[in-house]
């Protein structure tokens, strides 16, 4: 007997209601009424205490689901399990199982469908996909199968395109692109797929939220919860003011993160926020600049002075924004700027700014070369010359271009300008008075 106190007799109003099992009855404690009987018992016919036991004992199976093509109301066996008839061969169990799987997939609808439950399983494991979201896909690709919306349509592709339309449906923060990279299929074929279903099948999508946006970026490069607040704020403003409204969700998540990084002083770059979040770093200054603009923020510089809002910190130019028609338009300052960059010592950089000069007065054709490419090929012969090893790649990195760029671009300049590379291990390091220009 079990007593419950969540109902109350209708006769006189008490809590204390007991329910008898052997009768299935429920009767008052205090005037003895009969408030329920012939009751169900909805408990487990027997107790188990390990999952061995429960999986035993128990006589029913999942739920329905349209995770599968049957809703899972097909019916399945073990060939090993004969059960009390000893005479029935395994091979016979085998042959019949094959068959019981045949004839659960009857028809060419069963079969389409049964292939796209399939890549939509794997397509959820592969972005760790909700239950719930993988659910709202199979129920949407049922409506296309039913409309006949599939026909002369890739299973593969109809399935992603449910996917995705499942996803921004319930606000599950996953891009077109990461769905096509799971799939291996082509965005656009996904993305048209995607808009024939929302016509087709009248879904209204729900506007984005940003904010889960934010905190998947930030859960991908690791920034701190302080930063994801500032970011979460200022969008907030920004959605007040409703001037990013048609922007890409994640150009503008990113952007906010972006500069709550800076405000926050924790050092986060371009590069790797829009890595995170699957965009181009040209993508983040825009939307950057356009939300310091708008809402008048003041971003603290490196020295922790605070600037206006008009002046966006962003990296010094090496070459100046004048068109480059030949070496006398290459500024010495570009020298120290990437050398700066590169930790060359003094010395080297005016070495450099020497046969920068001797280019300069001997005429160095350089049409066709990149400006920032022979301004590390200057500073690298100059680090040979001193013997400065190893900062070929920190140059590279520096100036932005690769090392062949830089390896091309010092056998040119050693050519017009007749210098001779260094031996390394037989020559000491040169004698600063000693000029380092040496004849073929």
């Amino acid at each position: 007997m079990e007593i419950k106190s969540s109902d109350k007799c209708p006769e006189c109003g008490s809590g204390e209601l007991i329910q008898d099992y052997n009768t299935s009855e429920t009767v008052c404690s205090r005037c003895g009424l009969i408030v329920r009987q012939q009751e169900m018992d909805r408990g487990p016919e027997r107790r188990s205490y390990t999952l061995e036991e429960l999986k035993q004992r128990t006589r029913t199976g999942p739920p329905n689901s349209p995770n599968l093509h049957d809703r899972g109301m097909g019916t399945t066996f073990n060939p090993n399990e004969r059960g009390t008839n000893k005479k029935v061969d395994k091979r016979q169990m085998l042959r019949l199982k094959k068959w019981q799987v045949y004839s659960r997939v009857q028809g060419a609808g069963e079969r389409n469908l049964a292939l796209a439950m399939n890549e939509l399983t794997l397509i959820s494991e592969k972005l760790t996909i909700p239950k719930s979201v993988k659910e709202e896909a199979a129920v949407i690709y049922r409506k296309t199968l039913k409309k006949r919306l599939t026909r002369g349509r890739s299973i593969s592709v109809m399935t992603a395109a449910a996917l995705y339309t499942a996803c921004r449906f319930a606000k599950t923060p996953k891009t077109l692109k990461e769905i096509a990279k799971a799939s291996l299929i082509n965005k656009k074929e996904i993305a048209h797929c995607y808009r024939f279903l929302l016509k087709e099948l009248n879904i209204k999508i729900p506007i984005s939220n940003l904010t889960v946006c934010i905190s998947k970026i930030a859960g991908g490069i690791g920034i701190s919860e302080p930063t994801q607040g500032v970011a979460v704020r200022i969008l907030h403003q920004a959605q007040e003011k409703r001037f990013i409204s048609g922007k890409g969700p994640m150009g503008v998540a990113a952007a906010t993160l972006y500069i709550a990084c800076l405000l926050n002083e924790e050092s986060r770059t371009q590069k790797d926020i829009a890595y995170a979040a699957g965009v181009t770093e040209v993508t983040i200054r825009n939307r950057y600049k356009e939300i310091v603009k708008k809402l008048n923020l003041e971003i603290p510089d490196k020295e922790d002075k605070k600037v206006s809002s008009t002046e966006i910190p962003i990296k010094k130019k090496l070459i100046p924004e004048k068109p480059i028609t030949g070496i006398h338009d290459i500024e010495y300052e570009s020298i120290s700027v990437i050398a700066e960059r590169a930790n060359v010592s003094k010395e080297t950089q005016k070495l450099a700014t020497e046969i920068l000069r001797k280019a300069k007065k001997e005429h160095v054709p350089i049409r066709g070369k990149n400006p920032k490419g022979l301004i590390a090929a200057i500073l690298l012969i100059a680090c040979q010359q001193i013997n400065e090893v190893n900062k070929q790649k920190a140059i590279a990195e520096a100036a932005e271009v690769s090392q062949g760029t830089i390896g091309h671009y010092c056998w040119y300049l050693r050519l017009k300008l007749k210098l001779v590379k260094p031996k390394w291990g037989r020559h000491k390091r040169a004698d600063s008075n000693r000029s380092f220009f040496y004849s073929c």
